[in-house]
């Protein structure tokens, strides 16, 4: 997927991050409604462990939002500078009540612009950021999604987590490439199973990323076609599909 297609997900988590019903313990789950919008607003059930929940609101997609965008960029900027006036328009273009935040993920995470109401800091910081350092989407998504998480425990507002990457797996600070252990030896299990630390560090994240309610977006600007990179993309998407 090219940045231009993928970065209309910033104004589709406007337009298409449908309804999101909530129960009495203030549990948001994101609804998506498939085709055209319905002229009336739909009608949800909810259920928990077997048991009927009542369903206590329900938002559109004109209802407030809060999308909190991770910039993990790194590397060509032949590619991340046409993405960031992507971002730039984009932004642009949201209604006046969808607030975005800004952050970085080298290094840990970092808020560059905190959302609010002027979408100034937000666009000033993208203009200004530094493209260096190593990936970070591995190291910073759980923390991201803990962010929007406790925001939507504490606001009635919709959030959503959109990371912008260009990440290798081979540009962490970690190790993930897994390098032959025994050169001599022509059956190392590392030469059969190369992305086997990718896949670890996946499935690590999947069980406490899945339970936090924003849903993720991960859009990549550089998909790679060798085995590891694949593994790692494949697992990024698996990532997205367990939240929300």
């Amino acid at each position: 997927m090219t940045f231009f297609r993928a970065l209309t997900f910033l104004a589709a988590l406007c337009a298409l991050g449908a309804s999101p019903p909530v129960h009495d313990s203030g549990l948001q789950i994101p609804a998506w409604i498939e085709g055209d919008a319905p002229s009336a607003t739909p009608v949800f059930h909810a259920t928990i462990n077997g048991k009927r929940a009542a369903v206590t609101a329900v938002r559109n997609p004109s209802s407030d939002q809060v999308i909190l965008l991770v910039l993990d960029l790194t590397g060509d900027l032949a590619r991340v500078e046409p993405a960031e006036q992507a971002l730039t328009s984009e932004i642009g273009k949201l209604p006046s009540n969808a607030w975005v935040g800004l952050l970085r993920a080298q290094d840990g995470l970092h808020v560059l612009a905190d959302p609010g109401p002027s979408r100034k800091p937000a666009l000033d910081a993208i203009q200004t950021l530094t493209i260096s350092g190593k990936a970070g989407l591995l190291d910073t998504v759980q923390s991201a999604l803990s962010i929007g998480d406790a925001m939507m425990r504490r606001s009635p507002a919709r959030v959503a987590v959109l990371y912008i990457t260009d990440s290798d797996i081979a540009n962490y600070r970690d190790d993930y490439t897994n390098p032959v252990i025994n050169q001599s030896d022509p059956h190392d299990l590392s030469r059969r199973f190369p992305e086997a630390l990718v896949n670890e560090k996946i499935s690590a994240l999947l069980e406490p990323v899945g339970t936090l309610e924003p849903p993720l977006y991960i859009v990549h600007l550089n998909y790679r076609g060798d085995r590891l990179n694949l593994a790692y993309q494949n697992g990024l998407k698996t990532l997205a599909e367990a939240t929300g």
